[in-house]
């Protein structure tokens, strides 16, 4: 509950768009940086979409952003992994080439070591000296129930 509330999306700021790029559940969403805060306004989880998963929550992303009246650049991030090509198909990497042709690329060339992405979202989430640099919309429910998932009911 500490990082959930009420989140106002500027169409005229940049939009950060994220993916995991699983195959079931695909997910994805849009935030913006807000200061030194991320937030986080939209999530799409869909399920059964095999090899068109990454295309289906890139899509979903686009039309959403056109129900916004988005203006600004859009701005890419994901895990390097995305990048390798598929036998059902392009690389995810690639997929998201063409439904956002002109996006900014914020993908690393290598995924660092799992503690510390764990490390880089907790520090987001709360820093030790109690600082909170992360907003997410209650209509995320997605997302907030991972987290949930993760670490039980949070009060």
């Amino acid at each position: 509950a500490i990082n959930r509330g009420r989140v106002v999306f500027d169409p005229a700021r940049p939009a950060c768009l994220f993916f995991d790029f699983n195959v079931d559940p695909a997910c994805g969403g849009i935030g913006q940086r807000n200061g030194d805060r991320a937030d986080v306004s939209y999530v799409v989880k869909l399920t059964h979409r095999g090899g068109e998963a990454t295309k289906s929550v890139a899509v979903a992303l686009r039309q959403q952003l056109v129900k916004l009246g988005h203006t600004g650049e859009i701005r890419i991030y994901g895990d390097a992994t995305g990048r390798s090509a598929k036998t059902t198909g392009p690389a995810d990497h690639q997929v998201l080439r063409d439904v956002f042709p002109g996006a900014i690329w914020c993908i690393p060339n290598a995924n660092a070591h799992e503690k510390d992405r764990v490390a880089a979202v907790n520090s987001v989430c709360e820093t030790m000296s109690g600082v909170r640099r992360l907003l997410v919309d209650d209509t995320c429910q997605p997302l907030i129930a991972v987290r949930e998932s993760f670490h039980g009911t949070v009060a």
